[in-house]
């Protein structure tokens, strides 16, 4: 009886023609699904490559961010009285440390004072660049009379100079005519 109330459009009772027909139907249409879903696969991959090779590049590139040191940030610098290198590269530092804004750098007391001291140090460099310290010279030591007068007679009688006579040829010369010239006035080398 149970099987009497069944109609015959019911699905449980289904012919086999008609049921390899939806079967048939139904593979296609999953492989159509899976075709798909590959294609989709495959373009999600590559897009992501894309975006990953993307990524990179940008990396790569130097970003202009706000902390980039400009030609507004100089102006504004020179305007103030900064001009030199070293000096400018003071500012970009503290920028870098504080994060303040360049304006408010150039109020600040310890930025004025590091400058101040850049610029004492740079200007006694400059002051004493052109000095060249040279070793005493004692002209006395240049003038013949002052050999002559260290000049002692031997005792051969013959006139001896200290060990400490400079190897100068002009002074030595220079002492020879002094003493020639002392011969010739009839004075006698002696010390006294």
């Amino acid at each position: 009886m149970d099987n009497e109330i069944e109609n015959a459009d019911s699905p449980n009772g289904e012919s086999e023609t008609g049921g390899n027909t939806d079967l048939t139907a139904l593979q296609e249409k999953y492989q159509k699904l899976e075709d798909s879903n590959k294609q989709l696969y495959e373009r999600t991959k590559k897009a992501e490559g894309e975006a990953k090779e993307l990524r990179v590049k940008n990396e790569d590139k130097p970003s202009k961010k706000s902390d980039e040191f400009g030609l507004l940030e100089k102006t504004f610098l020179r305007s103030s009285g900064y001009t030199d290198s070293d000096e400018i590269e003071l500012f970009k530092k503290w920028r870098e440390d504080t994060g303040k804004s360049v304006d408010e750098l150039v109020e600040h007391p310890f930025v004025k004072a590091e400058i101040e001291k850049m610029r004492t140090t740079k200007t006694n460099a400059l002051a004493t660049d052109n000095v060249k310290g040279e070793g005493g010279t004692n002209e006395s030591k240049n003038d013949p009379d002052y050999w002559l007068s260290k000049a002692t007679t031997g005792a051969d009688g013959k006139l001896m100079f200290p060990e400490d006579l400079p190897k100068d040829y002009k002074l030595r010369a220079a002492i020879v005519d002094k003493m020639i010239a002392s011969t010739k006035s009839g004075k006698e080398f002696y010390n006294s």
